[in-house]
């Protein structure tokens, strides 16, 4: 006797809901290759390669009807193969995108004991351009982050040691000078 579709349904339901409490592939029953991943490795690259021939399937049929390759809703731009819509907020989730790593980064660098050049600078107790002079002739060592929300060349990062090393020659070339007067 055929099963009913509901009781089909239902079997296929508790299956998937026992593999994924597992941790096993949906397909075969077999150990998943990854944590997030539910698909052994044989199925999960099927599944990959599945999805991106059908994505770029759905590309391809977008472009041919005139159609935005990201939305499918409304006209590309002229000349171009996206919306002014999907343009929008590809940038934007590329500009938040950049800020979440450059948080991460700034994090990373202050773990490590790294300042700013404007905060090695008031340390120091000279101007950003002096520090900007130091750097250059090799005096001190400067990490390089290129992040666009730090300016279009980067910002500069400092190790907290050697501008503290710094800072006491600085004092002690001060002192000795005022003794000269």
């Amino acid at each position: 006797m055929m099963e009913s579709s509901v009781a089909k349904k239902e079997k296929q339901r508790t299956w998937h809901q026992a593999m994924t409490a597992e941790r096993r592939c949906h397909w075969c029953g077999g150990p998943s290759v990854k944590e997030y991943a539910n698909a052994c490795e044989v199925h999960l690259e099927f599944v990959r390669g599945h999805n991106r021939r059908s994505k770029q399937k759905q590309q391809e049929h977008r472009v041919r009807n005139r159609l935005c390759r990201y939305c499918g809703k409304r006209p590309p731009r002229a000349g171009r193969s996206t919306c002014g819509e999907c343009l929008t907020l590809k940038a934007r989730f590329q500009r938040e995108k950049r800020l979440r790593l450059a948080t991460v980064k700034v994090d990373l660098l202050m773990d490590r004991g790294l300042i700013r050049l404007d905060e090695a600078a008031a340390r120091i107790g000279v101007h950003r351009t002096q520090v900007h002079r130091l750097i250059r002739y090799g005096v001190l060592r400067a990490h390089r982050v290129h992040v666009r929300e730090h300016g279009a060349h980067g910002a500069f990062w400092l190790e907290e040691r050697q501008v503290e090393k710094c800072r006491a020659t600085r004092l002690r070339r001060l002192g000795t000078m005022s003794g000269k007067e």
